[in-house]
């Protein structure tokens, strides 16, 4: 027989108090973890705090509801509300990484075909999970009685079930699970027990409340301590969320608790998370490239050597100025035998990598070698670092710089209307930030999408855990700064088609950043690249047969 573990649910709990005093109520009452439903308007920071104060675990939280005012309660399901729904996972996936928390519950909202909203619920869960997983996160679905929320689209167990398993067999998505609510089911179908044996399988959490009255699971016409015997006895070794409205004081109504309440205790002598699950040491170390790779000075060494051999055997214009500081440089190698006479030939530009802090064009000149044989220009583009200049100045020296090449280009037999970007790990996340960006509002006489395609290598599309590690004793990053430097929290706005590649050695973290973007964004895909780690994959472009000069030479011979 399993011991239960109880949650305490905060939206109704202590509801007189802020959620991080939430947190310490919940850890003094005995609790060992909380769950809550929007958080939204809470620094997640002071959230974090509390959590780590107490060694309290946050399980959950809900997507954004919408509209309330308007009658919204939830947007997986609605018709016509797809693109507000999707907005709100990523919101919620945001937090929910920002506080440690395991998963996001997916509301599904109020439609009256219930035909049609299941159908629109399955496509956004298939699409919810893949953003949730790349995220380490699951997601959980909970059906809501129709006489507390009339109209509400999931409302009996046997359609979440299927939209699960459906997700499951077709398409592949495995971490959407079943929230059963005692209270919801007794409220739409009773026969608690056995209907809580045939979804056992399904169930990712229980969540408890008293009927009538959705108060004190206590005193009431469900028999909890019988219950909670029979949940036991099945082996269940998830969370019971306690989900009710206290009838009074929450502390005086704990009663019912008292049987299976943890003793108050002093957290856990561990280092406090700073980030999804990680501890400040273990997220230094996923970000830590040059500790992963024992050989990463050879790399380096390999890059400049490769790069000086570079400039000696291709043709081209060196240090061509683009923006008025001294860094504000690039350089232009032309491939190939001339093409024909007249015919302007593709462009590719590469941002370095170097964490925004180190290298420069001088290092990466080789990569012009990817596209050998192949008539095109490679630009290769030098801009100031941090700490000499901040991020914000950085991503618009690479501004700059692309609008230098749509004017020029043509001064040296290129196209403009086919650029395509490429970066290594910084660099990467520059390919992001070049797509995300308006180029109108920045010159009128350059066309929406500018940015035709672009190859993330090792890109770093989130910057929140960059904030949160080591680097940013350099970097100087505050919260304002990372968002709005995060790719995966812009639009493509130049609709650029993406292809995010990573090494198969490199870390989770690097995994999440490429695939996380991928699943947000249209027009983008990741893969992983066998056998390379954050250095050597960046090698692959001076190897015009490898795989990765090859995806770069297909992105550049498409219109």
């Amino acid at each position: 027989m399993t011991a239960l573990r109880f949650s305490a649910n905060l939206e109704f709990l202590w509801p007189d108090r802020s959620l991080p005093e939430r947190v310490h109520a919940a850890a003094r009452a005995g609790f060992d973890a909380v769950e809550c439903h929007w958080p939204y308007d809470t620094d997640p920071a002071r959230v974090l705090e509390a959590l780590n104060a107490t060694g309290m675990k946050m399980l959950a939280l809900n997507t954004p509801p919408g509209n309330t005012d308007a009658g919204d309660f939830g947007l997986g399901a609605v018709p016509g509300r797809e693109g507000e729904a999707r907005e709100g996972v990523c919101r919620a996936v945001d937090y929910a990484c920002a506080i440690g928390a395991s998963g996001i519950h997916a509301m599904a909202g109020i439609c009256a075909d219930s035909r049609v909203a299941l159908h629109r619920m399955y496509d956004h869960l298939a699409w919810t999970g893949e953003v949730a997983g790349s995220a380490g996160l699951d997601i959980l679905i909970e059906p809501i009685n129709r006489i507390d929320r009339p109209g509400y689209a999931l409302f009996r167990n046997s359609q979440a079930i299927d939209l699960i398993h459906r997700l499951e067999t077709q398409e592949g998505i495995r971490n959407v699970r079943l929230i059963f609510d005692f209270y919801h089911v007794q409220m739409t179908e009773g026969n608690l027990l056995q209907g809580l044996s045939e979804a056992l399988p399904w169930v990712g959490h229980v969540q408890v409340a008293g009927v009538p009255g959705r108060h004190e699971p206590a005193r009431c016409e469900i028999d909890y301590s019988w219950l909670f015997r029979q949940l036991a006895g099945m082996d269940y070794d998830g969370w019971v969320g306690a989900e009710y409205r206290p009838a009074g004081d929450t502390d005086e109504g704990l009663d019912w608790f008292r049987p299976y309440r943890s003793d108050p205790a002093p957290p856990p002598a561990m280092p406090p998370k700073v980030f999804r699950h990680y501890d400040r040491e273990a997220l230094d170390a996923e970000y830590n490239n040059r500790r992963k790779v024992a050989d990463f000075e050879e790399y380096l060494a390999g890059y400049l050597r490769r790069s000086r051999e570079t400039r000696l055997e291709l043709p081209g214009v060196p240090d061509i100025a683009y923006g008025p500081s001294a860094a504000e440089t690039l350089d232009i190698f032309r491939t190939g035998s001339g093409g024909e006479p007249g015919l302007p030939v593709p462009v590719h530009v590469f941002f370095h990598g170097g964490y925004w802090q180190a290298l420069g064009k001088d290092d990466f000149s080789y990569v012009a070698n990817a596209l050998s044989g192949m008539d095109a220009l490679t630009v290769v583009v030098n801009y100031a670092l941090i700490p000499g200049v901040d991020m914000d100045e950085l991503v618009a020296q690479c501004q700059r710089a692309l609008v230098w090449i749509w004017h020029h280009a043509p001064e040296h037999g290129g196209d403009p209307s086919r650029i395509v970007v490429s970066g290594h790990s910084a660099g990467g996340h520059l390919v992001g930030m070049m797509a995300a960006t308006e180029w109108p509002a920045l010159d009128p006489g350059c066309p929406p999408d500018l940015v035709k395609k672009g190859l993330s290598i090792s890109g770093l599309m989130d910057l929140e855990p960059i904030r949160l590690c080591y680097l940013n004793e350099v970097l100087g990053l505050d919260g304002d700064a990372a968002r709005h430097n995060s790719p995966m929290l812009q639009a493509n706005r130049s609709n650029a088609e993406l292809l995010c590649v990573y090494g198969d050695q490199e870390g989770e973290e690097y995994r999440r950043q490429s695939d996380g973007l991928a699943v947000r964004w249209e027009n983008t895909t990741s893969r992983s690249l066998e056998g390379h780690d954050h250095f050597s994959i960046a090698m692959m472009l001076d190897q015009p047969q490898s795989v990765l000069s090859s995806l770069l030479r297909e992105m550049m011979e498409r219109k």
